[in-house]
């Protein structure tokens, strides 16, 4: 049963870029998760080098900017990959929540600038 799949590093030209998984359950899910290679990006931390978003097959999801340049994480060392994740989205019952069924999920993102990423996706 898939529940990660993973894209090997690349070249990423300007463009939009899609991936899926699919062929998981909200009993054995958390969330969905991306995570980013951040291989010698362009710009600066001021400057998006693509926007990303995760929906799930049945709604719901997260939008985030990627931004690139060298980015310090608070160890005080560059940060090597960009993680973005949505939990499974949860719906009232009664007094109560309860995740809704899920099966599967989509990374889509615009590239603004030519970038060197290895993909992953997967559900957690």
């Amino acid at each position: 049963m898939p529940r990660s799949r993973t894209i090997p590093s690349a070249v990423y030209p300007p463009g939009t870029y899609a991936i899926s998984v699919d062929n998981f359950t909200s009993a054995n899910t958390r969330a969905l998760r991306l995570v980013c290679t951040r291989e010698n990006w362009p710009g600066t931390v001021d400057d998006v080098v693509a926007r990303v978003t995760l929906t799930w097959d049945t709604g719901g999801g997260v939008s985030a900017d990627l931004l690139g340049g060298v980015v310090i994480g608070r160890d005080g060392q560059p940060v090597t990959t960009s993680v973005i994740e949505v939990d499974v989205p949860e719906v009232a019952s009664g007094n109560s929540s309860q995740k809704r069924s899920v099966g599967g999920g989509t990374f889509v993102a615009e590239v603004l600038v030519e970038l060197r990423t290895e993909l992953t996706i997967e559900a957690v």
